[in-house]
């Protein structure tokens, strides 16, 4: 993971002992990487709520109720930057993954939503990529010590003071524990765990839940994983051949670019490149004294098959030149056309983020069943 973040950064010869030669970067990954991201989320989500039964009295006040909180909270998460973040990790990362929980406020409470990395979360089952019927699922974090301690010791754990820092994190100015949050479900119910290596932060509770409030895609599905294949990871080896073939072009024009003067030792003693200086030249005239060397011309293929790996790349991605806005705007209807065609690649993926935000979605409504209860809705009390 950390390598294909540090492709998609630029930070693409980390390692490499260059020894003072060129490290160059011709940064494509981030170019495919963010046009995918911004063409599939181009579009503002929402959530929506429709009462099945379509014979329901209390219909539009059920609707009504349910759309105005699901609107505030989408505005309150920022769900279009969710979303993108969201895909942006599966394309990085591989998967991406979301969390939301019940904070408490003066104001009765709010939902909150976090992202946290494939690293971070561990399924049960390993081996299926479906976040329900998982048995358990644990979450990791981390966090500062004191924070720890303090939530351990009002969740009544007396042993609050045995929570001590990570030995990577104890000297710092804010040591720091890992915390592992375990989710599982019992009869039907959603139940969490949470502790550190040692000591209870908080001891087994009911969340008020039937889903687990973990929305959950991979980029590409591996069979028989819960962790998919990235997008930068297929793009990760000919942007490494592109970058090395680029370097050995610049060592060649650098060492190589400029004329070399062979002379005559027996007749010139020393050569001065100084502008103006004068060269003396023993014996007679000056035929065959010097001669200027011209430097090796690079092959134009390089340079040809530079601008084709990176166009390959391109277009295998999705992110085709016309697609990238680079074709000349000869016939509008006919660009339109192959950029359309172009999305159709990566179509499939789209669907997994639409499945991922629905869950997402799933998740707050199970929320305000568990957690609203009456709220006065035009005059009327409605319990959610």
């Amino acid at each position: 993971m950390k390598r294909n973040e540090n492709f998609f950064i630029g930070r693409q010869w980390e390692g490499v002992r260059a020894n003072g030669l060129p490290t160059p970067v011709i940064n494509f990954i981030k170019r495919v990487t963010l046009f995918v991201i911004a063409s599939n989320t181009s579009n503002k989500l929402e959530f929506r709520a429709t009462v099945l039964n379509g014979e329901n009295p209390r219909r539009e006040l059920i609707e009504k109720a349910v759309n105005s909180e699901l609107k505030k909270i989408t505005k309150s998460q920022r769900l279009s930057r969710l979303t993108r973040e969201f895909f942006l990790n599966a394309a990085v990362d591989g998967d991406a993954a979301s969390y939301s929980f019940w904070e408490d406020s003066p104001e009765g409470g709010l939902i909150r939503t976090e992202l946290i990395s494939n690293t971070q979360i561990y399924f049960g089952n390993s081996a299926s990529y479906e976040v329900q019927p998982q048995p358990f699922i644990i979450i990791e974090r981390l966090e500062e010590t004191k924070n720890i301690k303090e939530r351990a010791r009002l969740n009544g754990e007396e042993n609050h003071n045995d929570i001590v820092p990570e030995p990577e994190y104890k000297n710092s100015v804010a040591p720091k524990t890992r915390v592992l949050l375990k989710l599982f479900k019992k009869e039907g119910e959603v139940y969490a765990a949470e502790c550190t290596k040692d000591v209870f932060v908080r001891r087994p509770w009911a969340l008020g839940l039937r889903r687990y409030p973990v929305s959950y895609m991979s980029w590409d599905y591996i069979r028989n994983s819960c962790h998919g294949e990235a997008l930068v990871s297929s793009l990760i080896p000919n942007q490494i051949f592109v970058n090395k073939l680029f370097a050995m072009s610049l060592i060649s024009l650098t060492s190589m670019a400029f004329p070399k003067i062979v002379y005559d030792k027996t007749r010139i003693e020393s050569w001065d490149n100084g502008v103006g200086k004068a060269i003396g030249v023993f014996g007679g005239g000056v035929e065959g004294v010097a001669k200027v060397l011209s430097p090796a011309e690079i092959s134009p293929q390089v340079s040809e098959f530079i601008r084709l790996s990176i166009e390959l790349s391109q277009t295998a991605a999705g992110a085709t030149g016309t697609a990238l806005g680079e074709g000349v705007p000869y016939n509008t209807s006919a660009i339109l056309a192959l950029q359309k065609a172009a999305a159709t690649s990566n179509e499939f993926t789209k669907q997994n983020l639409y499945d991922a935000m629905e869950d997402l979605g799933l998740g707050y409504l199970d929320f305000l069943a568990g957690y609203m209860g009456e709220r006065l809705i035009d005059g009327e009390l409605f319990d959610f």
